[in-house]
């Protein structure tokens, strides 16, 4: 996981907000802090294999499966 890290060009600071939001998913049955992640760097789109966070994460960004974002991407003329 350490060596992964040196790889990422962002790191986000966990603050009250960031805690707050993290409780919200938490109590929506979510543990998808990637998606917390993602939100706080204010990304576009959060990418999981996991069906579940795709069904029910529901927060500033879109959540999306690998081929739907490729797909939506592709259809964009990328």
């Amino acid at each position: 996981m350490n060596q992964c890290l040196t790889f990422a060009t962002h790191h986000q600071r966990v603050d009250a907000s960031i805690r707050q939001r993290a409780q919200e998913l938490e109590d929506k049955a979510l543990h998808a802090v990637d998606a917390l992640c993602a939100e706080a760097a204010g990304s576009d789109y959060l990418l999981t294999c996991d069906d579940q966070v795709v069904r029910r994460y529901r927060g500033k960004i879109k959540a999306l499966n690998p081929t739907d974002f490729v797909l939506l991407m592709g259809g964009r003329g990328r």
